[in-house]
Order: structure tokens, then C-alpha cells, then sequence
């Protein structure tokens, strides 16, 4: 239940920036779903969950007008939770993760058109700190621990205002073993 209402709390203060910054064109909105595994050796499990992001485009966004070759960088907020297994004797049982990540992402734009000057395909990369909550039982560490999340990925702009995400991510904590989730998803997301 302690989960539920620490990922509940997140997604509120997510949602409360989110409303107060929608007012501009670069910021979009993701739902994602994937897989998970870890260096735990426990079983793949599902990932889910979603993004909040914007791109520093000259034409504005989050009330500033920005240079021109800033329209290559970006920030977004990531919240996304998973089951947890681990077949290790010291630590074996089930649990959750949710991860709550601050990105900034470089992108690059390719196949571009009048619909989307930028380009239809965009790779990009992001890499910044994020908070890690484990909830696992026999854990005997701290819950909430600081961590490290890369993601790499491709979105293709289906038109100017949604696009597909696929995206493979790397994440690292150490509460009190050193955790290494590997991930990959794939997300649709609409932009403002």
C-alpha cells in the first residue's frame, strides 16, 4: 500500500507541472510499455509507465523563446514501475520498482518535411539522476535510493502532434546491493 501512495504522490506532483507548463508548443505527453530485466537473475518482468517532456525549439516552449541550435537538446520527467524477482539465495523473493527520472536528452532530426520541419525520425539520447523505490520482500536496505537512468531511443512523428517512442534504458542503484535494471519499451506519446 506504501508504494502505491509514494507512486500516487509522484504522478500529482507530475501532473500539477505538467498543467502549469502545457501552454506552449514543444512539450508532449507519453505512455509507455516494455520490458524488464535485472543482474538480480530473476525472471523478465513488464514495465510501464510515462513522460513529460519538452524541447528547447526557438518558437518557445515553457514561456521562453530559445537560440536556434538549442532546438537539439531537451529535458523530460519519467515515472515508470515494475515487478521485481531476483533467484540470487541471499536475496530471493519478488517485489516493485518505480523510478522516477530527470533527463536531459540530446535529439537529432532526420527525414525532415513541412508537416515536421525538425524531422520525422528522431534518435536521441538522455542521461541524468533519478530516485529509485524498491519494495522487495526479505529487503532488509534503505528503500529510496539515489540512481543513474540512460535512455537511448528512436521517435518517429507520425504527424506534428503524436509520435511513436522506442527506447532502451539502463538504470543503476545501489540501497544496499547494486541494482542494474536493462529495459526496453515502446510508447505513444501526444504533443503540444
Amino acid at each position: 500500500m506504501k508504494i502505491r501512495q509514494t507512486v500516487g504522490f509522484i504522478l500529482i506532483l507530475s501532473w500539477l507541472l505538467a498543467w502549469s507548463t502545457m501552454t506552449q508548443a514543444a512539450l508532449y505527453v507519453e505512455g509507455y510499455v516494455g520490458g524488464n530485466t535485472s543482474n538480480l537473475g530473476g525472471s523478465p518482468t513488464v514495465i510501464g509507465g510515462w513522460r513529460l517532456g519538452t524541447w528547447f525549439v526557438p518558437e518557445g516552449a515553457l514561456g521562453f523563446h530559445y537560440p536556434n541550435w538549442m532546438k537539439y537538446f531537451g529535458f523530460y520527467t519519467d515515472i515508470s514501475i515494475s515487478q521485481l524477482s531476483s533467484n540470487r539465495s541471499a536475496q530471493e523473493g519478488t517485489g516493485y520498482v518505480a523510478t522516477w527520472g530527470f533527463l536531459p536528452v540530446l535529439r537529432l532530426g532526420f527525414v525532415k518535411d513541412d508537416e515536421v520541419p525538425f524531422g520525422r525520425f528522431q534518435p536521441y539520447l538522455g542521461v541524468g539522476p533519478a530516485v529509485f523505490l524498491v519494495r522487495f520482500n526479505n529487503f532488509s536496505g534503505s528503500e529510496v535510493a539515489p540512481a543513474l537512468m540512460l535512455d537511448g531511443g528512436v521517435r518517429y512523428m507520425l504527424n506534428k502532434r503524436f509520435s511513436l517512442d522506442l527506447f532502451l534504458r539502463y538504470r543503476y542503484a545501489r540501497p544496499n546491493i547494486a541494482y542494474q535494471l536493462f529495459s526496453g519499451g515502446a510508447g505513444l506519446a501526444y504533443h503540444f
